[in-house]
């Protein structure tokens, strides 16, 4: 039998999310804040998505959740400052992000993923 696939909702429903701003776990909630990060902890924690938004004019460097020291590390899914073909990739070649932060380029995203 195959499995079902899930939509995002229902993904999203059953997924534990934790609040950042460039500074794990301090969101800045403002009306004058340009970046905000979110980390979400996939179902019976297989995976982690690591999102982090700069909406500001600057580059900003966003610290990293730490993972099990066993992981081979954070892979860059997405940064949309990187010129196609680089900003989007699959999981399985996406790269090994390296280090305990992530420079985000002025007004752009970046997500990445950790699969145990």
């Amino acid at each position: 039998i195959r499995d079902r696939v899930m939509t995002l909702t229902e993904f999203l429903q059953q997924a534990k999310i934790q609040w950042h701003g460039i500074k794990l776990n301090k969101p800045d909630w403002g009306g004058s804040s340009h970046s905000l990060a979110l980390t979400i902890h996939c179902l019976k924690g297989q995976c982690m998505f690591h999102f982090m938004l700069n909406a500001y004019r600057d580059e900003l460097e966003f610290e990293l959740p730490k993972l099990p020291s066993v992981s081979k590390g954070w892979r860059r899914l997405i940064d949309t400052y990187l010129p196609y073909p680089e900003d989007i990739c699959e999981p399985t070649q996406a790269p090994v992000v390296g280090g305990s932060k992530y420079l985000v380029r002025s007004r752009s995203v970046a997500v990445l993923v950790f699969q145990a």
